[in-house]
């Protein structure tokens, strides 16, 4: 029997549709390592989960190896950990290495997690990506504006999707953008250029190292109207 760990911080829609397809898999052990109750989750669904674990922060990577190695004297060894929400993917890598379950590592996930990196790669790469720059103050902000003038884009180094991005158009906007990111900017802050479009979305999978496209899909045209867009979620 396959042993599957389904990791996410809340039952959200997203994830009780992830759940309830691995809950139809034949011959799979599921076990949910969560931040919320399963009775959140319907009582059908409740039935078809092996075992639960209810903690207090599933983004923290020595909570996930403790209950993951506490369960293992349960289950056995976990074949795979699965978690859709972007943020947990480091934590989850970690993991993984610590109690030795296959799947993606933790070079990898930094590659997409760290933005700053992740633009590196592309440029190494020759793929074209906006002008940018990783700041740790305003200074270094500033002084990226003068080689590539406004409007920019303000964004924390380990966002998801288009979460606290700010467009900045002048620079009170910018000192309001990194005091609003508050504890972030420690970690860095990319500042890029301000680039009108269409976005499109790719999704792929990749069994054994071969690429697969599942589907592409025009997403928005970008015309940003605010400094700040809360629930856009671009990328």
């Amino acid at each position: 029997m396959t042993t599957i760990a389904y990791i996410t911080p809340n039952f959200t829609a997203n994830a009780v549709r992830f759940i309830e397809s691995l809950t139809t898999l034949h011959d799979v052990r599921l076990v949910v390592i969560s931040q919320e109750p399963i009775s959140l989750l319907p009582s059908w669904q409740q039935s078809r989960i092996s075992i639960a674990r209810e903690v207090g922060d599933v983004f923290d990577k020595w909570t996930l190896i403790k209950t993951l190695t506490d369960l293992q004297r349960i289950t056995g060894p976990f074949h795979r950990l699965l978690g859709a929400t972007e943020q947990l993917q480091v934590p989850m890598a970690e993991a993984r290495l610590a109690v030795g379950v296959p799947g993606m590592n933790t070079e990898t996930a930094l590659n997409f997690r760290d933005k700053a990196r992740m633009k590196m790669l592309f440029n190494e790469n020759g793929i074209p990506c906006a002008k940018h720059a990783l700041t740790h103050d305003l200074e270094s902000a500033f002084e990226f504006i003068r080689k590539c003038p406004y409007p920019v884009v303000a964004k924390p180094v380990s966002g998801a999707g288009s979460q606290t991005t700010y467009r900045v158009t002048n620079d009170e906007e910018m000192v309001a953008a990194f005091s609003s990111l508050g504890h972030a900017v420690a970690e860095g802050v990319i500042i890029e250029e301000f680039i009108q479009g269409e976005e499109f979305s790719l999704d792929t999978f990749s069994p054994m190292a071969r690429y697969w496209v599942k589907r592409s899909i025009i997403i928005i045209r970008l015309h940003w109207r605010r400094c700040l867009i809360p629930g856009f979620n671009g990328g």
